[in-house]
């Protein structure tokens, strides 16, 4: 909870002050696929991490008046430190799992990231951009 939620309310309450002084920011909140999904084992982290949604969406409520756009991101199954211990039958299995049968790269967050800071992002709001290669719709 404290790295997860805590850590993303206390940043937005530092920031926010400064961008609704200058009346123009962008936040964009890491969650998790999980947050919409759910999976066995892992309570704390699933309510952290839908936590997220709450804060973003209400957040998006409060500032976007001041040109403040405030979305999450949603990854799934990305190739990161966090996926590398995983053993190659897991991943097999969970690769069948999502529709294009493959685990994302860093690169696809940040694209989306670049986009949600973006002019062209600026009628977005309140937004959470589900990243899974499609997991979430089984």
């Amino acid at each position: 909870m404290k790295t997860n939620l805590y850590s993303c309310f206390f940043f937005i309450k530092f920031f926010v002050k400064k961008m609704l002084t200058k009346r123009w920011g962008r936040i964009i909140n890491v969650s998790s696929v999980v947050a919409i999904i759910g999976n066995a084992g892992q309570l704390n982290y699933i309510t952290s991490k839908a936590g997220i949604l709450g804060l973003t969406k209400g957040l998006a409520k409060e500032v976007s008046q001041r040109n403040i756009t405030i979305n999450s991101i949603l990854p799934g199954f990305i190739e990161t430190e966090m996926t590398k211990f995983i053993n190659e039958s897991t991943i097999k299995l969970i690769k069948n799992f999502i529709p294009s049968r493959k685990f994302g790269l860093p690169e696809d967050i940040a694209y989306s990231i670049k986009f949600l800071c973006s002019e062209s992002a600026n009628y977005i709001n309140g937004h959470s951009l589900v990243i899974d290669g499609g997991l979430s719709v089984y």
